[in-house]
């Protein structure tokens, strides 16, 4: 629970490899763990003032984030230390997923490519195509990402070589979850 006048606004929130919750705390500028059992709250500090804004928890045992102003996707354990993986300029990463090949996918809202790093950190890009915003993303029980269109009312479907499908949602519709 965040208390009134905190400065805390929580927008991502996964289950971590050691049962805690961890949360993306953008306003806060933390990553913070809450451990279920007994509510205590225990918040990292981000390097350089950043602001996380989403979370997953990896293939590798760590959690990665996106931070959308820094253009960069980030790594940090469950004890705390973080790793940094800078994007291209006004790249804006914003949703983050494990893919059906154990990498991580994220939506780059800004230059409006679909993202993948690796654990060791390798990062490949491709775009999701012209009358795209991409802004949060899935993986499917189909072994392919998903992505919200923010803005063109459809939904993005994305396999691993980089073949993107759109559909249309009713108009006057916004994805905006996924």
């Amino acid at each position: 629970m965040v208390p009134p006048g905190a400065e805390d606004f929580p927008l991502g929130i996964t289950t971590g490899p050691d049962g805690n919750l961890w949360v993306a705390n953008e306003t806060g500028r933390t990553i913070a763990r809450l451990k279920p059992d007994d509510g205590t709250i225990t918040k990292f500090a981000m390097p350089n003032g950043i602001a996380p804004e989403r979370i997953v928890t990896g293939p590798d045992g760590n959690l990665w984030f996106t931070d959308t102003g820094g253009d960069f996707i980030g790594k940090v354990t469950t004890a705390g230390v973080f790793t940094e993986y800078t994007l291209s300029s006004k790249s804006e990463p914003v949703g983050i997923t494990v893919g059906p090949d154990n990498a991580l996918w994220f939506a780059e809202q800004g230059t409006k490519n679909i993202g993948r790093i690796t654990t060791s950190g390798q990062i490949s890009e491709f775009p999701s195509g012209p009358n795209t915003f991409p802004r949060l993303i899935a993986t499917g029980g189909d072994g392919n990402l998903w992505f919200t269109n923010t803005g063109f009312a459809s939904i993005g479907r994305m396999n691993t070589s980089g073949t993107v499908t759109l559909f249309p949602i009713p108009s006057g519709a916004d994805a905006r979850g996924i």
